[in-house]
């Protein structure tokens, strides 16, 4: 199993839960890399395409994507054309998530006009989607995480107070997400059914 953690790099980000939930999952016996994308304050989408290049990610249905934030644009944009081409991929995890543009951040106008979100595509080859919102967001508005929710068909968590689930929020450590993730990590169950012989 591989798993990406994607998201906007800052210089706080060691201060988020992306590594503490790196540890879990490697301890969980997956890989998991994270990916931080350039310049999150005034985001360019070459640069954000180029980045997922560079680390060449697989795509298939032993991967989980893990998206925060603007780090969601990317991977959305990433699987909506490579999901294209008949692969499949086990799960999709947003986090503070959005599709359109925001009035508390023009920064990111510019680089949405970019993004090819195919949701049917979306829907019909990532097996299960999560997202996550809270109820303080002052940058993302719950309505407009939740209708991307319903443009995914995922199961939608809502986390109360959790601001933008970031490390000044009080998410050094994302138990609730972690509780979705390693469920996904266990092998499938095989039964074996004994069945009488006909000779």
């Amino acid at each position: 199993m591989k798993v990406y953690i994607i998201y906007g790099k800052t210089s706080s980000s060691q201060n988020h839960w992306y590594t503490w939930l790196e540890g879990k999952i490697i301890e969980n016996g997956a890989e998991c890399t994270q990916i931080p994308l350039p310049c999150p304050e005034n985001p360019d989408y070459i640069q954000c395409k180029q980045t997922l290049i560079q680390h060449q990610i697989q795509c298939d249905q032993d991967s989980i994507f893990i998206a925060h934030e603007f780090g969601a644009l990317s991977t959305l944009d990433l699987l909506s054309a490579h999901l294209q081409q008949g692969q499949q991929v086990k799960a999709l995890f947003v986090i503070s998530a959005f599709h359109k543009q925001l009035s508390a951040k023009p920064e990111y106008n510019q680089f949405i006009q970019h993004i090819q979100i195919v949701d049917e595509v979306l829907r019909s080859n990532i097996e299960q989607r999560f997202l996550f919102l809270s109820n303080n967001d002052l940058n993302i508005p719950a309505p407009v995480s939740i209708e991307l929710g319903h443009l995914l068909n995922a199961q939608m968590f809502e986390v109360k107070q959790a601001g933008q689930f970031r490390g000044q929020d009080g998410f050094k450590e994302f138990p609730q997400l972690w509780e979705k993730v390693k469920v996904l990590l266990k092998p499938a169950r095989v039964s074996f059914v004994q069945t009488s012989s006909l000779f």
